[in-house]
């Protein structure tokens, strides 16, 4: 047992790593939400119509190569949103008190909205509407 885990959620550690269902090699599988055709616009190598490989193995083997580690220690992501998702999954328990900040960052965003909405709209909205929420708030 590494270190790393040692410190993630037993339940987590215990879980067996999914395998996808078997298929015929000389068939092509499409996943939920791939289409079997590419639009007419799209130039790209691979096609914009299916998924990227989750941990593209050139990919996985340069980072290890530059950072000095094995290509088992790499873990590619779609961006910071489902890093931090999947460390918060793997070493926060709901007890501990750990929340996600996805949500509080989505109702500031509405809110940002919506002011920026009334803020747009004229002065006779924000003469009457303004202070109102003004009060509310504070």
């Amino acid at each position: 047992m590494t270190w790393v885990t040692e410190l993630a959620r037993p339940d987590i550690v215990a879980l067996k790593a999914y395998e996808h269902a078997v298929w015929e090699p000389e068939l092509e599988r499409l996943h939920a939400n791939e289409l079997p055709w590419r639009s007419f616009a799209d130039e790209s190598a691979a096609g914009l119509n299916r998924y990227p490989e989750p941990q593209p193995r050139a990919l996985v083997e340069r980072l290890a190569d530059l950072y000095g580690v094995a290509p088992n220690s790499v873990l590619v992501g779609r961006g910071s949103d489902e890093a931090i998702d999947l460390l918060v999954r793997g070493f926060c328990r709901d007890e501990s008190a750990a929340t996600a900040i996805e949500y509080a960052m989505i109702a500031a965003g509405i809110g940002a909205t919506i002011a920026g909405t009334i803020w747009g709209l004229g002065s006779s909205i924000k003469e009457v509407w303004w202070d109102k929420i003004a009060n509310v708030i504070s």
